[in-house]
């Protein structure tokens, strides 16, 4: 009886291990989420909404178990795009407590590049904290929270982010039409292949702060 025991546990320590040592070589090896994209016909926004909602529900979990189930071992960008669309489902969920760190994300990433080194997304995490604690003025508030984001930035770099947020914000529409009309005409679509649709949508979301970072 001792003997099986022992056999259990070591059985289930080796199917821990190699749950926590799955490895991806690259991105054509992340584990994809099929979702249905019927409620993406027409022009019901409401159901289009709702779509988004019910993606991000199920992606950012999901997009959990790979971060901490797996070791990645490709260049960086399967990491960032993991991270990056994991921030996105949390504005989506409106989990503004946990997207507020989203300006330390790539702190620790050295391959990363310095302006997102010190200042990660810093265009959500400030979104975020201004809703956390928006005030009398949350437009105010979220300005004054992105220009302490950025304030670690010497001027150059600050004009380098800022310039990348507002490209970002004024191209979010055309590139979210663009998408809605090619999924729409499909079925089901792989989480792999929704990345700019769905980070257009949350961009298109931020266009009203477009004036407001113009003049940080």
């Amino acid at each position: 009886m001792r003997k099986l025991f022992c056999a259990s546990i070591l059985l289930i320590a080796c199917i821990h291990a190699k749950a926590q040592t799955d490895t991806i070589k690259s991105f054509s090896d992340l584990p994809s989420r099929i979702f249905e994209t019927a409620s993406l016909k027409g022009s019901d926004t409401t159901a289009i909404n709702k779509w988004f909602k019910d993606f991000a529900a199920v992606e950012e979990p999901h997009i959990d178990s790979i971060l901490h189930h797996t070791i990645i071992l490709d260049s960086a960008s399967t990491w960032v795009w993991l991270v990056r669309l994991k921030a996105m489902c949390q504005f989506i969920n409106s989990d503004w407590k946990n997207l507020a760190y989203a300006d330390t994300t790539f702190r620790n990433m050295q391959r990363a590049y310095i302006i997102f080194r010190l200042v990660g997304m810093a265009e959500l995490s400030s979104y975020a904290k201004a809703k956390l604690h928006p005030g009398v003025n949350f437009a105010k508030t979220y300005l004054d929270t992105f220009k302490q984001s950025i304030d670690t930035l010497n001027n150059s770099y600050k004009e380098m982010f800022i310039g990348f947020m507002l490209t970002k914000m004024k191209n979010a529409k055309a590139g979210y039409e663009e998408k809605l009309a090619k999924f729409s005409d499909t079925t089901a679509a792989a989480d792999t292949s929704l990345y700019s649709f769905v980070t257009n949508y949350v961009f298109h979301q931020l266009k009203c702060l477009k004036l407001l970072i113009i003049h940080v």
